[in-house]
């Protein structure tokens, strides 16, 4: 059986009500940076409205958002502080902007033309819910392969890592979920780095590394609807997002 037909099907039948979502992602912006303006605010909610419409699990992740000025190796960084994945308690951990790239936070995925804001944030979120530190992530690698069974399955065979066993090793593709369609896994090692690289979404083997630590994934939606929450992610994510803290 697939990962696709393994998956529980739990998924909200209206995005915008979202009823049946579980997990929320909460940042904490670094007041003294200017950073963090509201359309780059809005880019990274959107990042996390992402994968509050896959993760069903009832976990709240704080997530401390900092800055930093130019001169430094990296783009962007998580540092996460919970390192196993019990999906109990509150998970925590931290992401560093690097302030000096062009960055784009627009809606638009046609006009990103330099280093994509929501993907970059889509990719460290991944680190922060436990892709490379969780235990069981760890605990499915040998001699620089993943031998999650959600992703063997899925990719059709161990999946090469790269960097420190902590990505999908440089290249690795895979599919946007209910299409054909091939896009740079959004765990991939080194693509979101590049400006010529387009907007990412969680590919199939995203989800299924997911779902191999230990998160409890929502159905695929039809395509109708994954097109409607591709061209509509921004106001559909934020809206839903901002209801459910108001509850």
């Amino acid at each position: 059986m697939s990962f696709r037909t393994k998956l529980i099907a739990v998924f909200a039948s209206s995005l915008v009500s979202s009823p049946a979502l579980a997990l929320d992602i909460i940042f904490e912006y670094d007041s003294s940076s200017g950073f963090y303006t509201q359309e780059r605010r809005d880019a990274i909610e959107r990042a996390a409205s992402h994968y509050e419409n896959y993760i069903m699990d009832d976990v709240n992740v704080f997530v401390s958002m900092e800055s930093v000025p130019g001169n430094v190796l990296f783009m962007a960084q998580a540092i996460p502080a919970t390192h196993s994945a019990d999906f109990q308690n509150d998970w925590r951990g931290t992401i560093v902007f690097n302030e000096s790239p062009r960055w784009y936070s627009g809606i638009d995925e046609s006009a990103v033309d330099n280093y994509d804001l929501f993907s970059t944030a889509l990719h460290e979120l991944g680190h922060i819910l436990g892709v490379g530190p969780a235990d069981t992530w760890l605990a499915q690698i040998s001699n620089g392969y993943f031998y999650g069974e959600n992703a063997v399955s899925v990719y059709g065979g161990a999946v090469p890592l790269g960097g420190r066993n902590d990505h999908w090793a440089e290249g690795v593709e895979s599919t946007l979920p209910s299409t054909e369609i091939w896009q740079l896994a959004v765990f991939e090692a080194y693509g979101y780095y590049y400006p010529d690289v387009r907007r990412q979404y969680l590919t199939d083997l995203d989800l299924a590394g997911l779902a191999d630590i230990g998160w409890t994934i929502s159905s695929i939606p039809e395509p109708e609807t994954w097109a409607m929450l591709l061209a509509g992610l921004g106001v559909v994510g934020v809206t839903a997002r901002r209801r459910r803290r108001q509850k």
